[in-house]
């Protein structure tokens, strides 16, 4: 993995982290994780003062066509943000706070690190039009849904081995946008082919990363279900090696629209017709992106507890995902 990509993993953890202080629907999990933000915040070493960043943010009023306006929430978040980027750590100049008002992630307040500001207009023939490259950036108005779309908890997801005559059926129901999917059937079949075949071709087994496609399985699509389906003997076996392996089946699930949802589904050999299966949906890294931009080599430190409670809550982060977890969570 490049640093790159590193970093930016970092940042929508650190971001799943915050959303997850300020929404958590147990206060007491809230107090617990704010103490930790804040404690990240001043492992930072952050060069501006809370008040005077506030200050700064209540004193920028927009234009007429785009106000600038912020929630009592929107400023703590964005003055977390701040700090983090204005600091001995991460030496950030520039930080962008979108107005609540906008719908996206563009235009909105730069706040310069001497706290200075100016205003970027999402009108073509505004003044300042260029939005600075790359900077941290807060958009109130992306914030992720709440829970994971589509389900009403993690633990809703499940999955299963059917073995048949005719070889393995893989079970997945409860999963996000089944509505959608539910929607596309009465469209005709072309939707939902292009649907199964990006599935069949973006999901992988092991660590190899062996696509289902190469496998040798199909991929069926029906109400509020997704089954994966072996299409010959020799399908059959090589699934059945990645059984007894225990291996992991990383599931993209997109509606083509939308960035993939990602599964990950522990295989193991089937005991009986039916075998239950351990799985688990991931968070919307992209919805947590298009929150709060940064990318960072330092995040809060968060222990079992604050991993189960977030994850039970929302999603884990992908870097969170194991088998205990998952046992913990269902």
């Amino acid at each position: 993995m490049s640093q790159s990509s590193n970093t930016s993993n970092l940042g929508t953890l650190t971001a799943l982290a915050i959303f997850a202080s300020y929404h958590h629907s147990d206060r007491s999990v809230r107090h617990r994780l704010k103490t930790k933000l804040s404690d990240w915040i001043q492992s930072c070493e952050p060069h501006n003062d809370r008040e005077d960043i506030k200050a700064a943010l209540l004193s920028v009023s927009g234009t007429v066509l785009e106000p600038f306006r912020l929630t009592s929430e929107d400023i703590e978040i964005a003055t977390d943000l701040v700090q983090a980027a204005f600091s001995n750590v991460h030496r950030k100049t520039r930080v962008r706070i979108v107005s609540r008002d906008t719908l996206g992630t563009s235009g909105g307040c730069v706040l310069t690190s001497n706290l200075a500001s100016y205003y970027v207009e999402r009108f073509p023939h505004g003044k300042r039009t260029r939005t600075p490259k790359n900077p941290w950036f807060f958009a109130p108005s992306m914030a992720p849904d709440r829970p994971i779309s589509g389900t009403t908890s993690p633990s809703k997801i499940k999955a299963s081995c059917h073995v048949t005559s005719s070889g393995y059926t893989i079970r997945i129901t409860g999963f996000p946008y089944s509505e959608f999917v539910d929607q596309a059937s009465g469209q005709g079949p072309d939707l939902i082919s292009r649907l199964t075949k990006h599935l069949r071709n973006k999901s992988t087994i092991g660590k190899e990363a062996v696509s289902l496609d190469d496998l040798g399985c199909r991929v069926d699509m029906g109400r509020n279900r997704i089954d994966i389906v072996t299409t010959s003997p020799e399908a059959m076996v090589r699934l059945t090696a990645n059984m007894s392996r225990n291996e992991v089946l990383t599931l993209h699930y997109s509606d083509l629209t939308n960035p993939p949802s990602i599964f990950f589904l522990w295989l193991r050999p089937p005991k009986t017709k039916k075998t239950e299966l351990k799985i688990i949906a991931t968070a919307d890294e992209k919805r947590l992106q298009d929150w709060i931009g940064l990318q960072t080599s330092t995040v809060p430190t968060l222990d079992q507890n604050d991993i189960y409670d977030i994850s039970k809550w929302h999603a884990p982060h992908r870097q969170w995902v194991s088998a205990a977890l998952i046992e913990n969570l269902q």
